[in-house]
């Protein structure tokens, strides 16, 4: 596990950023664990840490758009692209 909680969700923001971007490129049938990996620039065991399954990955992406939408609603801030 990660030496800190801030470098612990460092990794995770970017498995979650590597793992959205496969998806809408490639969909989510099409992207692989491996994939999200090497995009991330972390290894698969690491990716499994935190995200025991492609399910709970893709989630966790759907919680960060989510919460990226719902934002500029809430005052939290301008709405960001992509």
């Amino acid at each position: 596990m990660s030496k800190t909680p801030a470098n612990a969700r460092q990794k995770q923001t970017t498995i979650v950023k590597a793992a959205l971007k496969l998806f809408l490129h490639q969909g989510y049938g099409m992207t692989s664990m491996d994939q999200v990996a090497e995009r991330a620039g972390v290894t698969k065991q690491t990716v499994y840490r935190y995200y025991p399954s492609k399910q709970e990955l893709f989630v966790a992406v759907m919680e960060k758009i989510r919460a990226r939408e719902a934002a500029p609603r809430l005052g939290l801030g301008p709405r960001r692209p992509g």
